[in-house]
């Protein structure tokens, strides 16, 4: 059995794919040998790569930082398309996430986690911001936050 579940967070760690990250998007396909694993790798497509060439993703403090520190950046630039005080309130929200991570805080960054998310994605679906702007620009950052929230002890 597999311990790769759908929706975790992976990174290669050699093969064809040395290096890149993606998340499980399906079940384990079993071979006569080998055991695959279906990965959305970020911005490269699909692939199955054999369970052996995976670990989990595990963000150190400075990368779940700068993966903050990008979604700040792309939020400040909508900010004044972002209805009411969103614009004004998302930005400290994801200042609190941060600290709530890096005090390992798991409630507390589960909380701030779940108002960014629900707002950005309300703010994209009735288009304060583009369409596509969440899945294009931000979602992978979010995947990334959402994977070190869920390893918060």
């Amino acid at each position: 059995m597999s311990n790769f579940e759908k929706n975790v967070r992976v990174v290669v760690i050699r093969g064809e794919h040395c290096n890149r990250h993606g998340k499980v998007i399906g079940e384990t396909i079993y071979g006569f040998l080998n055991r695959e694993i279906p990965v959305e790798l970020d911005e490269y497509g699909k692939a199955n790569i054999p369970e052996g060439d995976l670990d989990e993703e595990n963000l150190t403090p400075d990368e779940v930082r700068a993966e903050i520190k990008k979604v700040s950046n792309q939020v400040e630039r909508v900010a004044s398309q972002l209805p009411g005080e969103m614009g004004k309130e998302l930005p400290n929200h994801l200042r609190f996430l941060g600290d709530a991570l890096m005090s390992k805080d798991k409630p507390k960054a589960d909380d701030e986690y779940t108002y960014v998310v629900k707002n950005l994605k309300r703010a994209s679906e009735n288009g304060s911001v583009p369409q596509d702007w969440w899945e294009t620009t931000v979602r992978i950052s979010f995947d990334k936050i959402h994977g070190a929230v869920k390893r918060l002890p």
